[in-house]
């Protein structure tokens, strides 16, 4: 059963009143901490090598060499090329900590060669903490998703005896959880507030059904690829009368993977206005929530089709329902292609490698005490996970999907939901949204239990799409919802 929560995030408020969520994320712009693969630095002092400052041992350290700060730079190099959110340093503690102000941090790209792509800013003052603290001697510039795979850091002091010591420097992945809009159509508008008016992040402008044309209205944002889609947020035209007609707007989740556009699901109706100041952004923005329904189409329509008014939407925001990184699988056996012959193109990484075009395949003939094994990032306690599969639904049938723990050998934690015991057969994308309930673990297992036997003797096992495991989120004594961040 899914559970459509309509209510704006002002009135959620008023009537439970503050709302704590914990989530495992490092904050609104940074999530997952990155690798550095290696470093270099021009002049270091020989106890204090570079290495010292992404070792993961804060009691280390790495400094610019005494009397040699001119030209000064320390070089991080990624195992890969990422969008790079936040750049946490840690000085070496007490008066040492001082020698961090004017330290500049740049993000570099090294494909073809060394390019800067843009500075990250600089330390300007001392953190005015107690500076024998981890927290004290901790400092963070926020590079804002800019693309590199190089971090480049120089204390600028370039005049002075000592440069900084840094015992670590943690790089962070950009996260962006709201998803861009490339077009959009309309049924019916008024020739001014045309439907790019509710995606232009411009919440001044508005989008606005034409008086007297509401039956059959409908406003369709398109993504640039398939998402998993969370929250969806609704600004309406600053007006109270426009606020009040957003009342009965239904949005809906569309795919168009199969070629034409088909609907997923409804993410609810806005049911009732928000009583605050509808002139103000809190007192016209209404929340809807897709609880990670696949597809590439918002669809939303104002239902009070005789009425001779429609809505006035000021801006449209669609999020991506948040999922655990899956970093490696592994299964029994995959089928091989006949054609090619390649290993990898029916291969365990195709169930986790964002396109919904390839998928995962069980040998044939080898089904029997089949797995599919999905490792994550670490341990994370698992609102639910979603299977998705297209063709050859019927070998999904059995299908099981648990919780694993690796701390000392592979345990099982729990079941997500109920074996898979019905499936539908069109030939549109199908998922499954199995609830884990917060078991906690590591690793997803996959497996089918109700193998399909050929007359040849063989049998045949599931095939799969995409598999996305979301994170559990717990708001104490109030509710459990999967993945969102309001």
């Amino acid at each position: 059963m899914y559970v459509k929560i309509i209510f704006g995030l002002t009135r959620l408020t008023a009537i439970l009143g503050p709302i704590l969520i914990i989530s495992f994320s490092r904050s609104a712009y940074s999530d997952v901490r990155l690798t550095i693969a290696r470093s270099e630095s021009f002049n270091h002092h020989v106890s204090y090598t570079p290495d010292k400052a992404h070792d993961g041992d804060y009691n280390t350290f790495y400094s610019v060499k005494d009397n040699a700060v001119a030209g000064n730079f320390l070089k991080l190099y990624l195992s890969n090329t990422y969008s790079i959110g936040e750049v946490i340093m840690v000085s070496r503690p007490a008066e040492i900590v001082g020698r961090m102000v004017n330290t500049e941090v740049r993000v570099y790209s090294t494909v073809g060669q060394e390019t800067e792509v843009a500075s990250c800013g600089t330390i300007t003052e001392n953190n005015p903490g107690d500076a024998t603290t981890l927290e004290g001697r901790t400092f963070t510039l926020n590079c804002n998703g800019e693309v590199g795979d190089m971090l480049y850091l120089t204390d600028l002091d370039y005049g002075t005896s000592h440069g900084h010591n840094i015992a670590e420097v943690e790089i962070y992945r950009f996260k962006s959880d709201r998803l861009t809009i490339t077009r959009s159509e309309s049924s019916n508008y008024q020739n001014a507030n045309s439907p790019d008016k509710a995606y232009d992040r411009d919440y001044n402008t508005f989008y606005n059904v034409k008086d007297g044309k509401m039956d059959g209205n409908f406003l369709k944002l398109y993504l640039p690829q398939t998402n998993i889609i969370g929250k969806i947020i609704i600004v309406s035209e600053s007006d109270k009368h426009f606020t009040e007609l957003m009342v009965n707007t239904e949005a809906r989740v569309y795919s168009t993977v199969v070629g034409q556009e088909t609907e997923v699901a409804s993410c609810g109706t806005i049911t009732e206005n928000i009583p605050g100041d509808a002139y103000t952004l809190e007192g016209r923005t209404f929340t809807l929530n897709c609880n990670g329904e696949v597809g590439d189409i918002l669809y939303l329509t104002d239902l009070d089709y005789g009425s001779s008014f429609g809505h006035g939407i000021s801006e449209v925001e669609i999020y991506r329902q948040e999922t655990l990184a899956i970093q490696s699988s592994s299964a029994k056996s995959w089928y091989k292609d006949d054609v090619t012959f390649e290993d990898t193109r029916y291969s365990p990484d195709k169930a986790h490698d964002g396109d919904y075009t390839t998928t995962y395949n069980v040998k044939d003939g080898e089904a029997v005490g089949n797995f599919l094994k999905l490792f994550l990032s670490g341990t994370h306690m698992i609102g639910s996970v979603k299977l998705t599969h297209k063709d050859h639904k019927d070998r999904t049938l059995g299908t099981e999907v648990m919780v694993y723990s690796n701390q000392g050998g592979e345990t099982k934690v729990a079941t997500c939901g109920e074996i898979i015991s019905a499936v539908t057969d069109s030939t549109t994308y199908e998922t499954f949204s199995l609830n884990c309930d917060g078991a906690t673990g590591d690793m997803i297992y996959i497996t089918d239990h109700q193998v399909i036997y050929e007359s040849w003797g063989g049998e045949l096992g599931h095939s799969i799409c995409e598999v996305n495991v979301l994170k559990y989120i717990f708001i104490p004594g109030l509710l459990n919802v999967w993945a969102l961040t309001f």
